[in-house]
């Protein structure tokens, strides 16, 4: 009986340690010494191509960089993932330059879909993605993979998982993913892979005259940053200081970000509206929805028209600091508090916003007539970074 016992006991701490196995592997599974050459402040020497910096990155690659948000714990925007590649380099790099949020390691997985490596559960074993950094010094706001493209495929997956910490609490770290749309794991464990495609790099010569302009359209439709490079960028969010108690914080609704949704509400007896106005300061650096210790760098004027049910409205933001441009603006406007994601929940995620304009280099910006509601929530949040003058 007593050798039975034995057995049993020992088949138990047998599978205990199998089962244990699994998170271990998602966090800190082996790392492979295959490495991509990395892109650092102290260490920019790519002895294939010489010095590689942000600027150069954007120099050399094919077409525009573009960029998807840095979301830690589902909810928090803690920065932004920048994608570009050269003739012979992909460029993927981290950037929480605009953010209260710091980089202490870093995971990147490039290739097919199915060579994701998981685990029996379908969740990415994180530890086994290809390249891998910890940071050694504090407070590192950025970081850039410059990776070989020659034996890459045309059309790709990357997963950029990070471990970002407060910079306010080092004790407070939370795990992050670059957001791709409709690209949800299938596991149990939260987080995207990034679709991407490799550009192909053309003479200028041959194109003829560049005709892009640098301001993309307010269009309506969900919508994706594509944020300036800029390393001392910040984050404004208007908030109702005429009435503080229709400015609804994001923390007190569960969400770990600071930022405001407004109500803006006039009497809804009245039949037609002509020229009703409110203003809004943009506040930047309201840790925590202080706005004690917030820096106001613009206004938010909301102008609404309309009647018999029918409303527009056009919203103009000012920047007031002149050390600042307007680069990115997003606007949410509907009768619930918040936009609701795919899974019909509330959500801060810009994607998730209804109007969005980008790489505007101006400190004035007007949306134009767009729909409204009779008593609309809003939320208008503004990327702003150093004059470009």
């Amino acid at each position: 009986m007593k050798k039975n016992l034995r057995i049993v006991l020992g088949l138990v701490f047998l599978f205990q340690a199998i089962a244990s196995c699994e998170p271990e592997d998602e966090i800190n599974a082996l790392k492979t010494n295959d490495s991509p050459i990395i892109i650092s402040e102290k260490d920019q020497v790519d002895p294939a191509a010489g010095t590689y910096d942000i600027e150069r990155v954007e120099e050399d690659s094919c077409d525009e960089i573009e960029s998807t948000t840095l979301y830690a714990g589902q909810e928090m925007d803690v920065g932004w993932v920048h994608i570009s590649n050269s003739e012979d380099y992909l460029f993927v790099s981290y950037d929480l330059n605009h953010t209260s949020w710091s980089l202490q390691e870093t995971h990147l997985y490039v290739g097919s879909e199915q060579g994701i490596p998981r685990t029996q559960a379908r969740n990415p074993k994180i530890g086994h993605f290809q390249y891998h950094s910890e940071q050694d010094e504090s407070h590192r706001k950025e970081y850039l993979y410059a990776i070989p493209s020659a034996d890459l495929d045309e059309c790709l997956v990357i997963v950029a998982h990070a471990l970002v910490e407060n910079d306010e609490d080092a004790r407070h770290t939370e795990t992050a993913f670059g957001y791709g749309h409709g690209n949800a794991f299938s596991g149990s464990r939260w987080g995207w892979f990034i679709d991407y495609c490799l550009q192909e790099c053309e003479d200028m010569e041959e194109n003829g005259d560049d005709e892009s302009d640098d301001t993309e359209a307010f269009d309506e439709g969900p919508y994706t940053p594509f944020p300036d490079w800029g390393t001392d960028c910040l984050v404004g969010y208007a908030f109702n200081s005429t009435d503080p108690t229709d400015s609804h914080c994001f923390l007190s609704d569960g969400f770990e970000q600071w930022g405001w949704s407004n109500q803006m509400l006039y009497d809804p007896r009245m039949n037609y509206v002509s020229g009703y106005v409110q203003n809004f300061p943009l506040l930047a650096s309201a840790f925590q929805c202080d706005i004690s210790n917030s820096l106001e760098v613009g206004d938010v004027e909301v102008r609404l028209t309309g009647g018999d049910g029918r409303y527009q409205a056009e919203v103009r933001i000012t920047i007031t600091d002149t050390t600042y441009d307007l680069e990115d603006f997003n606007l949410y406007v509907g009768t619930e508090r918040y936009p609701l994601d795919d899974n019909q929940n509330s959500t801060i995620r810009v994607e998730y916003f209804d109007y969005g304009a980008t790489s505007l280099g101006t400190r004035e910006y007007s949306t134009g007539q767009i729909p409204w509601h009779a008593n609309s929530n809003f939320i208008a949040r503004a990327v702003l970074c150093p004059t470009r003058s």
